[in-house]
Protein backbone atom coordinates (compact mmCIF):
# COMPACT_ATOMS: atom_id res chain seq x y z
CA UNK A 1 0.00 0.00 0.00
CA UNK A 2 2.75 2.20 0.92
CA UNK A 3 4.01 1.88 -3.04
CA UNK A 4 0.28 2.63 -4.13
CA UNK A 5 -0.18 5.77 -1.78
CA UNK A 6 3.70 6.84 -3.23
CA UNK A 7 2.26 6.33 -6.65
CA UNK A 8 -0.93 8.36 -6.12
CA UNK A 9 -1.13 11.97 -8.06
CA UNK A 10 -3.25 13.00 -4.88
CA UNK A 11 -4.34 11.13 -1.64
CA UNK A 12 -7.01 12.42 0.50
CA UNK A 13 -7.45 11.21 3.92
CA UNK A 14 -11.26 11.47 5.54
CA UNK A 15 -11.26 12.07 8.91
CA UNK A 16 -14.64 11.65 11.35
CA UNK A 17 -17.01 14.50 11.11
CA UNK A 18 -15.89 15.59 14.52
CA UNK A 19 -13.23 17.78 13.40
CA UNK A 20 -14.86 20.10 11.12
CA UNK A 21 -15.07 22.62 13.73
CA UNK A 22 -11.28 22.25 13.14
CA UNK A 23 -10.81 22.08 9.54
CA UNK A 24 -13.15 24.99 9.34
CA UNK A 25 -11.30 27.11 11.53
CA UNK A 26 -7.67 26.34 9.72
CA UNK A 27 -9.33 27.69 6.54
CA UNK A 28 -10.60 30.99 7.80
CA UNK A 29 -7.61 31.82 10.15
CA UNK A 30 -5.03 30.33 8.48
CA UNK A 31 -3.58 28.25 11.43
CA UNK A 32 -4.29 26.33 14.04
CA UNK A 33 -5.61 26.69 17.80
CA UNK A 34 -4.20 24.69 20.54
CA UNK A 35 -7.90 23.88 21.11
CA UNK A 36 -8.59 22.63 17.89
CA UNK A 37 -5.24 20.57 17.50
CA UNK A 38 -6.40 18.93 21.07
CA UNK A 39 -9.45 17.74 18.88
CA UNK A 40 -7.80 16.97 16.25
CA UNK A 41 -5.45 14.96 18.21
CA UNK A 42 -8.13 12.66 19.37
CA UNK A 43 -9.19 11.62 15.77
CA UNK A 44 -8.88 8.11 15.22
CA UNK A 45 -6.95 8.41 11.80
CA UNK A 46 -4.39 10.23 14.01
CA UNK A 47 -3.35 6.80 15.52
CA UNK A 48 -4.38 3.78 13.26
CA UNK A 49 -1.19 2.12 11.84
CA UNK A 50 -2.33 2.14 7.83
CA UNK A 51 -2.98 6.46 7.98
CA UNK A 52 0.63 6.91 8.46
CA UNK A 53 2.08 5.50 5.70
CA UNK A 54 -0.67 6.83 3.83
CA UNK A 55 -0.17 10.26 4.92
CA UNK A 56 3.68 9.94 5.11
CA UNK A 57 3.95 8.44 1.74
CA UNK A 58 1.71 10.51 -0.46
CA UNK A 59 3.15 13.47 -2.79
CA UNK A 60 -0.11 15.50 -2.38
CA UNK A 61 -1.91 14.85 0.78
CA UNK A 62 -5.40 16.79 1.28
CA UNK A 63 -7.41 16.36 4.72
CA UNK A 64 -11.33 16.84 4.87
CA UNK A 65 -13.75 15.18 6.98
CA UNK A 66 -17.15 13.19 6.77
CA UNK A 67 -19.34 16.44 5.88
CA UNK A 68 -20.83 17.19 2.83
CA UNK A 69 -19.07 20.59 2.82
CA UNK A 70 -16.08 21.69 0.82
CA UNK A 71 -13.76 22.38 3.54
CA UNK A 72 -10.63 20.67 2.36
CA UNK A 73 -6.82 21.23 3.62
CA UNK A 74 -3.84 21.04 1.94
CA UNK A 75 -1.52 18.43 3.90
CA UNK A 76 1.67 21.22 3.74
CA UNK A 77 -0.54 24.05 4.96
CA UNK A 78 -2.06 21.20 7.92
CA UNK A 79 1.39 20.45 8.90
CA UNK A 80 2.72 24.51 8.99
CA UNK A 81 -0.30 25.33 11.06
CA UNK A 82 0.67 22.61 13.31
CA UNK A 83 4.19 23.24 13.97
CA UNK A 84 3.17 26.40 14.41
CA UNK A 85 0.55 25.87 17.16
CA UNK A 86 3.31 23.15 18.69
CA UNK A 87 5.81 25.74 18.63
CA UNK A 88 4.05 28.26 20.55
CA UNK A 89 2.63 25.56 23.64
CA UNK A 90 3.86 26.55 27.20
CA UNK A 91 3.57 22.82 28.16
CA UNK A 92 6.59 21.34 28.94
CA UNK A 93 7.29 18.26 26.20
CA UNK A 94 7.21 15.28 28.70
CA UNK A 95 4.13 17.01 30.49
CA UNK A 96 2.88 17.63 27.43
CA UNK A 97 2.99 13.85 26.08
CA UNK A 98 1.15 12.76 29.65
CA UNK A 99 -1.46 15.07 29.14
CA UNK A 100 -2.18 14.52 25.11
CA UNK A 101 -0.61 11.09 24.63
CA UNK A 102 -2.08 10.78 21.27
CA UNK A 103 -0.35 13.73 20.49
CA UNK A 104 2.67 12.52 19.34
CA UNK A 105 0.99 10.53 16.61
CA UNK A 106 -0.20 13.78 15.26
CA UNK A 107 3.38 15.21 15.14
CA UNK A 108 4.87 12.35 13.23
CA UNK A 109 2.78 13.13 10.22
CA UNK A 110 5.26 15.81 9.77
CA UNK A 111 7.48 13.16 8.06
CA UNK A 112 5.32 13.89 4.95
CA UNK A 113 7.37 16.95 4.54
CA UNK A 114 10.70 15.60 6.44
CA UNK A 115 11.47 12.26 4.54
CA UNK A 116 11.35 10.88 1.03
CA UNK A 117 9.67 7.62 0.44
CA UNK A 118 12.02 4.42 1.09
CA UNK A 119 14.23 6.99 2.75
CA UNK A 120 13.37 6.40 6.35
CA UNK A 121 15.17 4.54 8.84
CA UNK A 122 13.55 1.38 10.48
CA UNK A 123 14.17 2.62 13.41
CA UNK A 124 12.54 5.91 12.90
CA UNK A 125 9.38 3.87 11.21
CA UNK A 126 9.61 1.42 14.19
CA UNK A 127 9.49 4.63 16.94
CA UNK A 128 6.60 5.62 15.30
CA UNK A 129 4.34 2.62 14.87
CA UNK A 130 4.79 2.06 18.63
CA UNK A 131 2.10 4.82 19.23
CA UNK A 132 -0.17 3.48 16.68
CA UNK A 133 -3.34 0.78 16.77
CA UNK A 134 -3.95 -1.73 14.71
CA UNK A 135 -6.51 -4.54 13.86
CA UNK A 136 -4.19 -7.28 13.68
CA UNK A 137 -0.74 -7.45 14.49
CA UNK A 138 0.73 -8.18 10.65
CA UNK A 139 -0.78 -4.98 10.06
CA UNK A 140 1.44 -3.51 12.07
CA UNK A 141 4.52 -4.12 10.16
CA UNK A 142 3.16 -3.86 7.18
CA UNK A 143 2.42 -0.88 7.60
CA UNK A 144 6.07 -0.12 8.31
CA UNK A 145 6.96 -1.90 5.29
CA UNK A 146 4.92 0.33 3.18
CA UNK A 147 6.78 3.42 4.81
CA UNK A 148 10.25 2.32 4.39
CA UNK A 149 9.94 0.22 0.91
CA UNK A 150 8.49 -0.54 -2.33
CA UNK A 151 9.05 -4.50 -2.06
CA UNK A 152 5.71 -6.83 -1.48
CA UNK A 153 6.51 -8.32 2.18
CA UNK A 154 5.51 -11.73 0.43
CA UNK A 155 8.61 -11.16 -1.75
CA UNK A 156 11.03 -12.04 0.97
CA UNK A 157 9.43 -15.33 1.35
CA UNK A 158 9.29 -14.89 4.79
CA UNK A 159 6.67 -16.52 7.45
CA UNK A 160 6.19 -13.89 9.49
CA UNK A 161 4.81 -10.30 8.80
CA UNK A 162 7.84 -9.58 11.54
CA UNK A 163 10.46 -11.68 9.62
CA UNK A 164 9.37 -9.98 6.42
CA UNK A 165 9.92 -6.45 7.88
CA UNK A 166 13.59 -7.65 8.97
CA UNK A 167 14.58 -8.95 5.33
CA UNK A 168 13.83 -5.92 3.71
CA UNK A 169 15.55 -3.67 5.98
CA UNK A 170 18.21 -6.21 5.54
CA UNK A 171 17.86 -6.23 2.02
CA UNK A 172 18.11 -2.20 1.74
CA UNK A 173 21.05 -2.29 4.02
CA UNK A 174 19.38 -0.21 6.74
CA UNK A 175 20.25 -2.34 9.93
CA UNK A 176 18.89 0.40 12.54
CA UNK A 177 15.94 -2.28 13.36
CA UNK A 178 18.14 -3.93 16.09
CA UNK A 179 17.92 -1.42 18.30
CA UNK A 180 14.58 -2.86 19.73
CA UNK A 181 14.13 -4.42 22.94
CA UNK A 182 13.42 -7.88 21.54
CA UNK A 183 14.96 -10.87 22.32
CA UNK A 184 18.11 -12.00 20.29
CA UNK A 185 18.52 -15.18 17.89
CA UNK A 186 20.77 -18.11 19.70
CA UNK A 187 22.49 -19.37 16.87
CA UNK A 188 26.45 -18.27 16.47
CA UNK A 189 26.86 -15.26 13.85
CA UNK A 190 23.22 -14.31 14.73
CA UNK A 191 23.16 -13.03 17.94
CA UNK A 192 22.74 -9.72 17.00
CA UNK A 193 19.58 -10.24 14.76
CA UNK A 194 16.21 -9.79 16.82
CA UNK A 195 14.13 -12.85 17.42
CA UNK A 196 10.43 -12.34 14.65
CA UNK A 197 7.84 -11.43 17.13
CA UNK A 198 7.06 -7.88 18.64
CA UNK A 199 9.83 -5.23 17.65
CA UNK A 200 9.54 -2.22 19.83
CA UNK A 201 11.92 0.35 19.72
CA UNK A 202 14.47 1.47 22.30
CA UNK A 203 12.30 4.43 22.83
CA UNK A 204 9.25 5.62 21.25
CA UNK A 205 10.64 8.94 20.15
CA UNK A 206 11.12 11.10 16.82
CA UNK A 207 14.80 10.12 15.21
CA UNK A 208 15.84 11.03 11.77
CA UNK A 209 18.98 10.10 9.64
CA UNK A 210 19.68 7.63 6.88
CA UNK A 211 20.16 4.56 9.38
CA UNK A 212 22.20 2.18 10.19
CA UNK A 213 24.77 0.98 7.67
CA UNK A 214 25.95 -2.33 7.36
CA UNK A 215 26.58 -6.13 5.83
CA UNK A 216 26.14 -9.53 7.21
CA UNK A 217 29.33 -11.57 7.27
CA UNK A 218 29.79 -15.36 8.16
CA UNK A 219 30.38 -14.37 11.86
CA UNK A 220 28.30 -11.38 12.30
CA UNK A 221 27.35 -8.49 11.56
CA UNK A 222 29.42 -5.58 10.51
CA UNK A 223 28.22 -2.23 11.14
CA UNK A 224 29.60 1.23 9.72
CA UNK A 225 30.22 4.47 11.48
CA UNK A 226 29.57 3.10 14.67
CA UNK A 227 30.42 5.51 17.83
CA UNK A 228 32.86 3.74 20.10
CA UNK A 229 32.01 4.64 24.15
CA UNK A 230 34.68 4.72 26.57
CA UNK A 231 33.80 4.45 30.63
CA UNK A 232 34.64 7.33 32.64
CA UNK A 233 33.67 10.73 33.98
CA UNK A 234 31.05 12.46 32.12
CA UNK A 235 32.86 15.68 30.95
CA UNK A 236 31.92 19.15 31.47
CA UNK A 237 30.57 19.47 28.18
CA UNK A 238 28.92 16.75 28.39
CA UNK A 239 27.30 17.60 31.73
CA UNK A 240 25.74 21.03 30.20
CA UNK A 241 24.40 19.34 27.12
CA UNK A 242 22.50 16.74 30.22
CA UNK A 243 21.25 19.86 31.90
CA UNK A 244 20.11 21.60 28.93
CA UNK A 245 17.83 18.78 27.53
CA UNK A 246 16.70 18.25 31.05
CA UNK A 247 15.69 22.49 31.22
CA UNK A 248 14.50 22.04 27.83
CA UNK A 249 11.76 19.29 28.00
CA UNK A 250 11.08 20.91 31.73
CA UNK A 251 12.21 18.05 33.87
CA UNK A 252 15.14 19.48 36.17
CA UNK A 253 15.31 22.55 38.74
CA UNK A 254 17.98 25.01 39.11
CA UNK A 255 21.24 23.74 41.22
CA UNK A 256 20.85 20.22 40.92
CA UNK A 257 24.28 18.54 41.57
CA UNK A 258 25.69 16.38 38.83
CA UNK A 259 25.32 12.99 41.07
CA UNK A 260 21.34 13.64 40.96
CA UNK A 261 21.69 14.25 37.08
CA UNK A 262 21.05 10.53 36.48
CA UNK A 263 17.70 10.56 38.67
CA UNK A 264 16.18 12.61 36.28
CA UNK A 265 17.39 11.92 33.28
CA UNK A 266 15.77 8.33 34.08
CA UNK A 267 12.41 9.63 35.05
CA UNK A 268 12.12 11.47 31.67
CA UNK A 269 13.75 8.30 29.54
CA UNK A 270 10.43 6.37 31.58
CA UNK A 271 8.10 9.07 30.16
CA UNK A 272 9.45 9.06 26.89
CA UNK A 273 8.93 4.93 26.76
CA UNK A 274 12.12 3.68 27.94
CA UNK A 275 11.49 0.00 29.97
CA UNK A 276 14.84 -0.71 31.25
CA UNK A 277 16.10 -0.43 35.12
CA UNK A 278 17.64 2.24 36.64
CA UNK A 279 21.36 1.33 35.85
CA UNK A 280 23.77 3.27 34.03
CA UNK A 281 27.43 3.52 32.71
CA UNK A 282 28.77 6.97 32.63
CA UNK A 283 30.73 7.77 29.65
CA UNK A 284 32.87 10.77 29.01
CA UNK A 285 30.28 11.69 26.26
CA UNK A 286 27.24 11.18 28.44
CA UNK A 287 25.10 8.32 30.67
CA UNK A 288 24.18 4.90 29.27
CA UNK A 289 21.16 3.04 30.31
CA UNK A 290 20.44 -0.09 29.22
CA UNK A 291 17.70 -1.85 28.12
CA UNK A 292 18.33 -5.37 29.83
CA UNK A 293 21.46 -5.92 32.19
CA UNK A 294 23.56 -8.47 30.90
CA UNK A 295 26.78 -10.23 32.86
CA UNK A 296 30.15 -10.67 31.35
CA UNK A 297 29.84 -14.19 32.14
CA UNK A 298 27.08 -15.03 31.47
CA UNK A 299 25.04 -14.89 27.89
CA UNK A 300 21.79 -13.01 27.81
CA UNK A 301 18.21 -14.73 27.59
CA UNK A 302 18.12 -14.93 24.30
CA UNK A 303 14.65 -15.55 23.04
CA UNK A 304 13.26 -14.85 25.96
CA UNK A 305 10.62 -12.35 25.54
CA UNK A 306 10.32 -10.50 29.12
CA UNK A 307 14.01 -10.12 29.97
CA UNK A 308 13.89 -12.59 32.92
CA UNK A 309 16.30 -16.06 33.23
CA UNK A 310 14.48 -18.75 31.60
CA UNK A 311 15.25 -22.04 33.51
CA UNK A 312 17.33 -23.18 30.48
CA UNK A 313 20.08 -21.17 30.46
CA UNK A 314 22.79 -22.36 32.71
CA UNK A 315 23.77 -20.08 35.16
CA UNK A 316 26.79 -22.35 36.84
CA UNK A 317 30.14 -20.91 35.08
CA UNK A 318 31.69 -20.02 31.78
CA UNK A 319 33.70 -23.29 31.64
CA UNK A 320 30.31 -25.61 30.98
CA UNK A 321 28.98 -23.35 28.16
CA UNK A 322 30.17 -23.90 24.49
CA UNK A 323 33.11 -22.42 23.68
CA UNK A 324 31.36 -19.84 21.26
CA UNK A 325 29.05 -19.00 24.49
CA UNK A 326 32.37 -17.73 26.43
CA UNK A 327 32.90 -15.28 24.73
CA UNK A 328 30.97 -11.95 24.57
CA UNK A 329 28.23 -12.08 22.09
CA UNK A 330 27.98 -9.71 18.93
CA UNK A 331 24.83 -8.19 20.60
CA UNK A 332 27.29 -7.16 23.62
CA UNK A 333 29.85 -5.93 22.09
CA UNK A 334 27.74 -4.15 19.77
CA UNK A 335 26.12 -1.91 22.66
CA UNK A 336 29.84 -2.17 24.34
CA UNK A 337 28.52 -1.29 27.66
CA UNK A 338 25.75 -4.05 28.54
CA UNK A 339 27.40 -4.91 31.20
CA UNK A 340 26.55 -4.74 34.81
CA UNK A 341 29.20 -2.49 37.58
CA UNK A 342 29.62 -5.63 39.57
CA UNK A 343 29.65 -9.45 38.78
CA UNK A 344 26.29 -11.40 39.97
CA UNK A 345 26.38 -13.46 43.31
CA UNK A 346 26.73 -16.98 42.96
CA UNK A 347 23.39 -18.90 42.59
CA UNK A 348 22.74 -21.84 44.72
CA UNK A 349 19.68 -24.58 44.34
CA UNK A 350 17.38 -22.33 45.88
CA UNK A 351 14.25 -21.73 43.99
CA UNK A 352 13.84 -18.25 42.49
CA UNK A 353 11.72 -15.75 44.19
CA UNK A 354 9.45 -13.58 42.68
CA UNK A 355 6.91 -11.00 43.30
CA UNK A 356 8.75 -9.38 45.88
CA UNK A 357 7.46 -6.01 47.28
CA UNK A 358 9.65 -3.84 49.52
CA UNK A 359 7.80 -1.19 51.53
CA UNK A 360 9.58 1.65 52.38
CA UNK A 361 7.73 4.00 55.34
CA UNK A 362 9.01 6.71 57.20
CA UNK A 363 8.33 5.55 60.96
CA UNK A 364 9.88 9.10 62.66
CA UNK A 365 12.48 11.73 60.84
CA UNK A 366 15.11 10.41 58.76
CA UNK A 367 14.00 6.62 59.97
CA UNK A 368 12.89 4.59 56.84
CA UNK A 369 11.56 1.32 57.74
CA UNK A 370 12.30 -1.22 54.82
CA UNK A 371 9.85 -4.61 55.15
CA UNK A 372 10.49 -6.57 52.45
CA UNK A 373 7.37 -9.23 51.73
CA UNK A 374 6.36 -12.06 49.59
CA UNK A 375 3.38 -12.97 48.86
CA UNK A 376 2.61 -16.95 48.89
CA UNK A 377 1.99 -19.84 50.41
CA UNK A 378 4.65 -18.88 52.98
CA UNK A 379 4.44 -15.09 53.77
CA UNK A 380 6.89 -14.05 55.85
CA UNK A 381 8.65 -10.17 56.25
CA UNK A 382 12.05 -8.98 56.84
CA UNK A 383 12.22 -5.61 58.49
CA UNK A 384 15.18 -3.46 58.07
CA UNK A 385 15.38 0.24 59.97
CA UNK A 386 17.67 2.82 57.64
CA UNK A 387 18.78 5.83 58.88
CA UNK A 388 18.96 8.78 55.40
CA UNK A 389 21.30 10.76 56.15
CA UNK A 390 21.20 14.40 53.64
CA UNK A 391 24.69 13.68 52.16
CA UNK A 392 23.77 10.31 51.39
CA UNK A 393 20.87 11.55 49.45
CA UNK A 394 22.47 14.45 47.50
CA UNK A 395 24.74 11.48 46.35
CA UNK A 396 22.57 8.87 45.30
CA UNK A 397 21.58 6.87 41.84
CA UNK A 398 18.82 5.37 40.55
CA UNK A 399 18.95 1.66 42.63
CA UNK A 400 18.58 -1.20 40.47
CA UNK A 401 15.27 -2.17 39.02
CA UNK A 402 13.63 0.06 41.69
CA UNK A 403 10.65 2.14 40.63
CA UNK A 404 9.17 4.80 43.72
CA UNK A 405 6.27 6.82 43.61
CA UNK A 406 5.98 8.98 46.80
CA UNK A 407 3.15 10.35 48.54
CA UNK A 408 3.85 12.07 51.65
CA UNK A 409 4.37 9.35 54.47
CA UNK A 410 5.02 6.31 52.69
CA UNK A 411 6.39 4.71 49.37
CA UNK A 412 5.81 1.65 47.90
CA UNK A 413 8.81 0.01 45.67
CA UNK A 414 7.40 -2.90 44.06
CA UNK A 415 10.39 -4.77 42.14
CA UNK A 416 10.82 -8.46 41.01
CA UNK A 417 13.90 -10.54 42.88
CA UNK A 418 15.52 -12.84 40.09
CA UNK A 419 19.21 -12.94 39.68
CA UNK A 420 21.11 -12.04 38.23
CA UNK A 421 18.83 -10.45 35.80
CA UNK A 422 16.74 -7.44 37.15
CA UNK A 423 13.59 -6.61 35.16
CA UNK A 424 11.50 -2.94 35.94
CA UNK A 425 8.03 -3.02 35.54
CA UNK A 426 5.75 -0.84 33.09
CA UNK A 427 3.21 -0.08 36.08
CA UNK A 428 5.87 2.41 37.63
CA UNK A 429 5.98 4.20 34.37
CA UNK A 430 1.94 4.56 33.89
CA UNK A 431 2.37 5.80 37.37
CA UNK A 432 4.94 8.76 36.65
CA UNK A 433 3.25 9.34 33.95
CA UNK A 434 -0.52 9.70 35.69
CA UNK A 435 1.38 11.22 38.55
CA UNK A 436 3.03 14.14 35.80
CA UNK A 437 -0.41 14.46 34.45
CA UNK A 438 -2.45 14.66 37.99
CA UNK A 439 -0.54 15.94 40.43
CA UNK A 440 0.41 20.12 40.59
CA UNK A 441 4.27 20.82 40.07
CA UNK A 442 4.97 20.65 44.02
CA UNK A 443 3.52 17.51 44.74
CA UNK A 444 5.69 15.91 41.58
CA UNK A 445 8.91 17.21 42.82
CA UNK A 446 8.15 16.41 46.50
CA UNK A 447 7.51 12.84 45.09
CA UNK A 448 11.22 12.73 42.87
CA UNK A 449 12.83 13.66 46.21
CA UNK A 450 11.38 10.91 47.86
CA UNK A 451 12.61 8.29 45.24
CA UNK A 452 16.19 9.58 45.14
CA UNK A 453 16.21 9.94 48.91
CA UNK A 454 14.48 5.59 48.35
CA UNK A 455 17.99 5.12 46.34
CA UNK A 456 20.28 5.55 49.37
CA UNK A 457 18.79 2.33 50.41
CA UNK A 458 20.17 0.25 47.43
CA UNK A 459 22.70 -1.80 49.26
CA UNK A 460 20.03 -2.69 51.98
CA UNK A 461 17.43 -3.67 49.21
CA UNK A 462 20.08 -5.78 47.43
CA UNK A 463 20.75 -7.43 50.79
CA UNK A 464 17.15 -8.47 51.24
CA UNK A 465 17.42 -9.70 47.77
CA UNK A 466 20.24 -11.95 48.95
CA UNK A 467 17.97 -12.98 51.62
CA UNK A 468 15.25 -13.54 49.58
CA UNK A 469 16.96 -15.46 46.71
CA UNK A 470 18.38 -17.88 49.49
CA UNK A 471 15.12 -18.79 50.40
CA UNK A 472 14.39 -17.03 53.90
CA UNK A 473 11.52 -14.87 52.65
CA UNK A 474 9.12 -17.06 51.37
Amino acid sequence: MGYIYSKAHEVIAVLSHTVLPSLAYMQENKQLSEQHMFALERDEWVTRAWTYQEAVNARCLFITCEDPGDIIITGQNLMSYLGYTLVQLTIPPLERRARYPRLDALEDLVDYLTAAYEERSALQAMAKMDRRFHGRPEDHFYAMIGAISSSLGSSTGAVSACEAFIRICERKGDFSFIYSGAPRASEAGRRWRPVPGDLPALLQWDCFGVGEPGRITENGLLLENVVKLSLGDMSTKADKFARDWLTLIGKVPEGVSQTDIPAYIFDALGLMGFTGPGDFLATSVGLFFPIRLVSTDQPPPYGDTDGSNRDDVPSSGASERPIEKQKRSFSQRLFGLFRTHSKPEPQDDAPRTRGVEILVQETRPNILEVVAHRCGERSRRVTVEVQVSATATARSRPAKGRSAVASSKTCLVKRTAQAPYLKSTRDHFKSVAMATEMATRKAAEEAHRRAVSLATMSATARTLEKVAVQGRVG
